[in-house]
């Protein structure tokens, strides 16, 4: 199946303290919850995992949210992420390009976020707020 508006499950916060563990272990049962229905037909047919993009991968939340569902193996997780560096030390991955699911890119460039949704079935957002003044 394809990502569709409907589908978008939206986490945009801004923590002033760490993120607790309680906070991602809810976002991972809302992630479980909703894709069960998806995973059990997805089996049931022999297909491949439901496809989960995290952005922000690399901050606290998002980090910690791609750890849990990668975890799981409930899920095939990719990151987004705007510094492979960054990834590095904070994914754990290796060459931290698209053979490890980690997607380089910005939100403001269409592309790259095309280019990281193909397959998608679920969303997660954990980037941060960041108001853009002008004028």
């Amino acid at each position: 199946s394809s990502f569709g508006s409907s589908q978008v499950l939206c986490w945009l916060e801004i923590f002033a303290t760490p993120v607790s563990r309680a906070t991602i272990a809810r976002i991972v049962f809302v992630m479980r919850s909703l894709i069960l229905g998806t995973l059990l037909a997805a089996l049931a047919r022999g297909e491949a995992l439901p496809t989960v993009l995290v952005t922000g991968a690399t901050g606290q939340t998002g980090t910690a949210t791609y750890k849990a569902l990668k975890q799981t193996g409930e899920f095939d997780v990719r990151a987004f992420v705007r510094n492979a560096t960054k990834a590095k030390a904070a994914l754990g991955c290796i060459k931290c390009d698209e053979s490890e699911g980690i997607f380089v890119g910005d939100l403001n460039d269409r592309p790259s976020v095309t280019n990281a949704m193909k397959g998608v079935e679920k969303l997660v957002i954990a980037t941060a707020a960041v108001a853009k003044c002008t004028g």
